[in-house]
This record gives C-alpha cells, structure tokens and sequence, in this order.
C-alpha cells in the first residue's frame, strides 16, 4: 500500500443505507478474494457460521482432520481459532489456501456460510461533487471502465440520516491494498486520497467503541459524567466522563477524542479489524509507555 497519499479524516454525518445510495458488488466470495490480491492484498481472514444455530466448539485437531479433508495443504493455514460471536476464524496469507477455504459449504457436516473481513483486502477513498440524479450503477460502471480498479461497493453520505437526504459525496471501496493516485472519472483526472473514518461517539455513554443503538450501558450526563439526564444536571462545573477533564464529553478537543483519531488512522494504514486494531493499538501504546518512561 502507498502511505504517499494525504490522509483524510472528513467530517460527514453518516453514509446511505438506502438501496439507491449504496452500490454492492454481487461477486462470489472467492472471486472478491482473487480481486484483493491482484492488487496487493496477501492476508485472508476467513470466518465461518452455521447456516442456521450455532458451530460446535471443537477441538483444534478435530477443526484440522476436517480441514485436511477438504483442502490440499492444511499447513498453508496460519491461524484458527473461535471467536466470542460463535464464529470460526480461519487465516492463511496463501491465495490458493483462501479460496479453498471460501469455498467450504460445510464443517463437521454442519452447514455453514463464510465472509471475509473487508477491511484487511479493501481501500475506500473520497468521491466529491458527483450529481445526485447520478445513479451509483452508472458511476461505479464508469470506474471500472477507465481505471484498472475493481469495486465492492459504493455509497452516498447522507446529510440527515433520519430523513435519507443524500449528499454529492460518495465513499468507494475497492478491492486490494494498492490505491492509485489518482482515476479517471468522465474524462477527467480526480487526485485521490486514502480514507480514514471520523471518531463516531455514543450518544448515551458517549464511548467511541459502539454506536449509540448497540449501547447497553446506563445514561451518562455529557456535561458533568454522572448517571442521570443532561436536563437534569445541576453540576457547576464540567467534568468529561472519558478523560475527567473540565469540558464536556464530545469536546472535540477531548484528549479521548484524539486518541480515537490516531486509532482509526492506525486501523485504516494496517488494514486491520475494529478488534485486531484496538487490541494491537493498545500494544503500541504500552510500549511507546515503557520506552518514554525508561528514557527519562
């Protein structure tokens, strides 16, 4: 991947679920694989769950008997492991191995459907200004037509999710680690940039680890930290929830924010998971801890 790029972080309110604003590529998920390799992806973490219930929680050499059954060179597997959702989790860094393995319809005689996590064989950037009455079809056709890249999807930011009001920006992700610098869009050179996501914070606990409709936490007051609504506050002072600092919690100044900044730009640069990302940027801060705390 070129890091030569200017890394963005936009600030936009929310991107299209609405069926006219997003465009998916229907591509067999082996084909997706073969795609993200052409243009520089070479890991491959697979996931498994059962079509309907859940997996059996088996013993890695009954997960291997069975894999070696089904693919030629199980040793080419670098990884596998249950995750906390009751999926399997498969990694190979072999292309070949990958496509067998996304070819498995059944495990243990159970079946099963997989996907691949997106962010690890994927480059999103920032589409500006494309007309509105533009159908996303007709601009992801264009793409593909003047350009060497191959697209999983496309979709319209909306200004106000709550009314779908959508916007003239249109995130696009491609498949493969390579990011060009710049397409050629109706006969016109666009300058590109690798994307990186803005910090979306909880409106109830105000966390940057989920959005606001997952968040099984208790109401926290945005100006004080404490349980109770932020009507109800009689607190003099401001005490942010996230870093005990004196502001409120969606200071965008928040050191917590900022943190959150430079988490989704390490996410996005290494390609990484929402979970292998906040597990391995938390290595790297302990050790950038230890290093500082030594030298002084």
């Amino acid at each position: 991947m070129s890091t030569a790029h200017t890394l963005q972080n936009i600030e936009i309110e929310d991107w299209a679920s609405h069926s006219k604003n997003l465009f998916r590529s229907k591509l067999a998920l082996h084909d997706q694989i073969i795609c993200a390799a052409q243009n520089g992806a070479h890991k491959f973490n697979i996931f498994f769950q059962a079509a309907s219930g859940n997996l059996p929680q088996l013993y890695p050499k009954q997960l291997k008997d069975n894999l070696t059954v089904k693919l030629r060179n199980v040793k080419l597997i670098d990884h596998i492991q249950f995750t906390r959702q009751n999926r399997l989790l498969i990694s190979t860094e072999h292309l070949e191995t990958a496509i067998e393995i996304s070819n498995i319809k059944a495990i243990m005689g159970i079946p099963t459907v997989c996907s691949v996590i997106s962010e690890q064989i994927t480059s999103r950037f920032l589409l500006r200004n494309v007309p509105l009455e533009t159908p996303l079809q007709e601009l992801t056709d264009e793409l593909k037509a003047e350009n060497t890249i191959k697209i999983h999807e496309a979709r319209r930011f909306l200004s106000d999710k709550s009314r779908n009001i959508a916007t003239e920006n249109v995130l696009v992700t491609t498949y493969g680690t390579n990011l060009p610098q710049h397409i050629k869009l109706w006969l016109t050179r666009q300058e590109i940039s690798l994307f990186i996501d803005k910090p979306r914070q909880c409106r109830k606990c105000f966390s940057f680890s989920h959005p606001t409709s997952k968040c099984k936490n208790e109401s926290i007051c945005e100006i004080c930290g404490e349980q109770h609504n932020i009507q109800s506050c009689t607190s003099p002072t401001m005490t942010c929830i996230l870093c005990k600092g004196p502001h409120k919690a969606t200071d965008l100044k928040c050191p917590k924010r900022e943190e959150e900044r430079k988490f989704l730009k390490f996410k996005c640069l290494n390609r990484l998971s929402f979970i292998d990302a906040r597990r391995k940027f938390q290595i790297d801060k302990k050790i950038l801890f230890i290093c500082c705390f030594n030298i002084s």
